[in-house]
């Protein structure tokens, strides 16, 4: 089974550095920055949850690279200015259509439960779920994809435009030098400040309080970047990082090992595809992700079941609109809390979902 862990999984990556040198310094109160929701191009569109990774995956596409190559730069970069989510310890997925063949890929390189969990193991005596234990502590923590992801999907669709050092530029400046945080970043840290005292006492991150326009320094994240950056990202799960990780958890009473490690591999899956068609008879494929994302057959089954009605006459977010939408909701997350699921590891039939007849 997969496991969800995405701060957690921040929490423990980073506490697993041997040293933390860094520091967190207060400068002025707003970032040098800005955070842009609306934007029109002609060419390309960058889009990620903070601007700086934004940037970087704009400086490769400017170089030459490609959309692969760029997301691989956003990743990274992420991982440095938005941790909290964009982390090397977490795992992803990845929808791409190349223009060249017309063809579409779905990569699966989410997080993967230890080899010696069980089913059980978030569960008392009496065989209730203590939701805290999948959520927080160690053994809430999966083996890191994205490492292995990055890896997979530049090995597959290489620009031949790019160097190593390129990809991994913006991500080591933001991680050596530091970055500002934003309003909303330093609320989610402060908020978690307690969880990083007791997970990752020691490291960057556990610091406080702290404010808008403070500056986060991650010399071990940067450590850990060079590594990757001369060893290819593969090296993640074979040098030191590994040990410092798999250490760190044994110790929190986790169960991850050097074999979870070497044993993790990205799956390139089969997409879901399915065809809407609009108010004015123009007709959208979708493409998706497949299990163990739920989102792709979630996005599929919603889009049919309001591909009947005119929406652009119930008008936008009309009593009449917000119901519809709400009702095929609820039935859309019926199915998947009843049916959707890893399926490596669980029967997932995925045509009847999306069947007309259903």
């Amino acid at each position: 089974m997969k496991q969800a862990c995405t701060f957690l999984c921040i929490l423990v990556f980073f506490a697993a550095c041997k040293q933390a040198p860094s520091v967190t310094e207060r400068v002025e109160s707003k970032p040098p920055y800005t955070i842009v929701k609306d934007v029109e191009a002609d060419s390309f569109v960058v889009v990620s949850a903070h601007p700086l990774a934004t940037k970087a995956g704009i400086e490769i596409l400017q170089l030459g690279g490609n959309a692969i190559e760029a997301a691989a730069a956003v990743q990274l970069a992420l991982a440095a200015v938005y941790p909290r989510a964009g982390n090397l310890g977490g795992g992803g997925f990845l929808v791409y259509h190349d223009a060249a063949t017309q063809k579409n890929y779905t990569l699966d390189f989410r997080e993967m439960a230890p080899l010696a969990a069980t089913r059980d193991m978030y569960l008392d005596t009496n065989g209730n779920a203590v939701d805290s234990l999948s959520r927080y502590g160690a053994l809430a923590v999966g083996v890191p994809g994205t490492p292995a992801g990055i890896q997979v999907m530049l090995d597959r669709f290489p620009s031949g435009n790019v160097t190593w050092n390129e990809l991994f530029r913006s991500a080591r400046k933001y991680a050596s030098s530091g970055y500002q945080f934003t309003e909303a970043e330093a609320a989610i840290h402060t908020k978690h400040a307690d969880d990083f005292a007791e997970y990752a006492a020691g490291s960057c991150y556990d610091r406080g309080a702290v404010k808008q326009g403070d500056i986060l320094i991650n010399s071990d994240l940067d450590r850990v970047f060079e590594v990757m950056q001369g060893e290819y990202p593969k090296a993640f799960y074979t040098s030191w990082i590994a040990d410092s990780i798999v250490n760190h958890v044994q110790r929190q009473g986790g169960i991850l090992t050097k074999e979870d490690f070497a044993a993790y591999k990205p799956i390139w899956r089969e997409p879901i595809t399915t065809t809407y068609t609009d108010d004015g008879d123009q007709d959208y494929e979708i493409v998706s992700m497949p299990p163990p994302s739920s989102g792709g057959v979630a996005l599929a089954q919603l889009l049919e079941l309001i591909e009947p009605f005119d929406l652009r006459e119930l008008g936008y977010q009309s009593p009449q609109a917000v119901h519809l939408m709400i009702e095929a909701e609820r039935l859309v997350y019926a199915d998947r809390s009843e049916h959707l699921g890893d399926a490596d590891f669980y029967n997932v039939n995925i045509d009847a979902l999306l069947s007309e007849a259903y």
